[in-house]
């Protein structure tokens, strides 16, 4: 397989996880309990509760994050180092994949005089083994965690699909309502006192002192 090709088959993969992440306040209560514990896992790797003060308390309370003691084990802090961090959220995952291993198959796809091919693949059959195999392949194997975000702005999590994965926030929507106008006038945006106004020409459209 080319690496383009793997590429897009593994944003491809990211970007499910993120929908199915997005889509569990509407979920089934099933469904809803494994998803939710798919985003403890994501959470210890990607940010905890990556509120950092900007998501209003009523959008964020249904999708807060909380890191529960069996998961980090006995009495340990919620803020740890990124290391144990890590080891918290593949030792969580390794149980869950051994409750609940996803089922393994191969089909003959061709023969030939002296030549057999095998296609080897998994067959995930309900929504723990489907979270699971996402998980594992697109998000451990892939390295998904680098791309895989949640947006401080509306709580959505998104792909980052850029070159340098620098990208904060879910949409140009939300940037523009993070870089508000006090985040303007604080990084110098704004117009300072007593600067000349911009005039009108003889067609009607503004032009900048200056210009």
């Amino acid at each position: 397989m080319k690496k383009d090709d793997e590429f897009v088959r593994s944003l491809w993969g990211i970007e499910q996880i993120a929908i199915h992440l997005n889509k569990i306040p509407s979920m089934g209560r099933g469904m809803a309990k494994v998803w939710r514990k798919a985003e403890q896992i994501i959470a210890c790797l990607v940010d905890p509760l990556p509120v950092r003060n900007e998501i209003p308390r009523r959008k964020f309370q249904s999708a807060k994050l909380f890191i529960p003691k069996t998961l980090l084990g006995g009495d340990l802090p919620r803020k740890l180092g990124p290391i144990r961090m890590w080891r918290a959220a593949i030792m969580h995952f390794n149980d869950w994949a051994e409750e609940n291993p996803v089922p393994l198959f191969i089909e003959l796809v061709r023969s030939s005089q002296n030549k057999i091919e095998f296609k080897t693949g998994e067959l995930p059959r309900d929504d723990a083994q489907l979270a699971i195999y996402l998980l594992w392949v697109y998000f451990f194997r892939d390295r998904g965690w680098e791309r895989l975000k949640r947006c401080p702005q509306c709580g959505k999590w998104f792909v980052d699909a850029s070159s340098n994965k620098n990208k904060s926030r879910c949409s140009m929507e939300c940037t523009w309502k993070w870089w508000d106008r006090p985040k303007r006038k604080e990084a110098g945006h704004g117009r300072k006192k007593g600067g000349k106004k911009p005039y009108k020409t003889s067609i009607g459209k503004s032009r900048a002192p200056g210009r």
